[in-house]
């Protein structure tokens, strides 16, 4: 499975160049396949944003999930296994971010790769599977 971190998805729905070629198609590729996934964190992270004015959901956040289910994105919820998990990160340096880090955990406890550009995320020295997206 392939997972995409929010600002991995919003450049890639919204600014295709922003994504590195290689990246952008093992997207298209696990899309194709029935095998992209997000996390329940990124939802929450674009409701933040569009709260903040950073993005622009002009149907709400609702409707924009929904398309996204629609188009073959899976979902991935946020268990006691991930919250569990995202607690435990917090002690093995992982980013300061709490939705970072329910991310991360999401990816690992669903073994998915997480595709990202963060540069946190990407330094930390644990088993988290990542493609770059810089």
């Amino acid at each position: 499975m392939l997972m995409v971190d929010t600002h991995v998805l919003l450049w890639e729905l919204s600014d295709r160049g922003k994504v590195p070629p290689a990246a952008s198609a093992a997207i298209q590729d696990a899309l194709a396949a029935s095998d992209l996934a997000v996390s329940a964190a990124t939802y929450w992270e674009l409701g933040e944003l569009a709260r903040k004015g950073r993005i622009d959901l002009p149907d709400g956040l609702r409707s924009w999930r929904s398309e996204l289910r629609d188009s073959g994105i899976h979902e991935l919820p946020i268990d006691t296994e991930i919250a569990l998990r995202a607690v435990e990160l917090r002690d093995q340096a992982a980013p300061n971010d709490a939705a970072d880090r329910f991310i991360m955990a999401t990816a690992l406890i669903r073994n998915a790769v997480l595709v990202t550009a963060d540069r946190e995320i990407l330094a930390w020295n644990g088993p988290l599977d990542c493609i770059n997206a810089t």
